[in-house]
């Protein structure tokens, strides 16, 4: 018994086989993007927070908590293990999209709630070339100092 369809239903049907292998190829490249990514810092010594801290940002007299915050949602909007990034990574590369799939990335996740925050709390943050985890962090978090 053949089964027979009609032309509307044969181009339906493609139309549909094609919208699904176009998203697995997505998810799946995707997920070779992310990887990638990540491999970046995989070979680093974990350093706790503490660690971090202390050895990079208890001199600007930043409280702590804030930074740690701020560290924290970079951490999570990147996909990266927090104890494997150091201040002194770049948003260009070793935070930055994946060569060739610049298109879809995390970092304009990052981008848009500091944006979003620089507005909260009128900073200009086109005034001020961000191009580490360091300046921006400093940038953001409060100062023990100035209470």
């Amino acid at each position: 018994m053949a089964l027979i369809m009609s032309f509307e239903t044969k181009v339906l049907l493609f139309v549909v086989i094609s919208i699904i292998c176009s998203i697995l190829f997505v998810v799946y490249r995707d997920k070779g993007r992310v990887k990638e990514k990540r491999s970046r810092l995989v070979d680093r010594e974990p350093l706790s927070f503490d660690e971090i801290f202390s050895r990079f940002f208890a001199d600007r007299k930043l409280d702590k908590m804030d930074a740690l915050e701020h560290w924290t949602i970079i951490a999570e909007l990147l996909g990266f293990d927090p104890e494997r990034m150091r201040p002194g990574d770049r948003f260009d590369y070793e935070m930055g999209p994946v060569p060739g799939k610049e298109l879809c990335d995390e970092i304009e996740g990052v981008w848009e709630h500091f944006h979003y925050l620089a507005d909260e709390r009128s900073i200009d943050l086109n005034a001020h070339n961000i191009q580490t985890l360091e300046e921006l962090i400093t940038l953001f978090s409060r100062r023990t100092d100035l209470d």
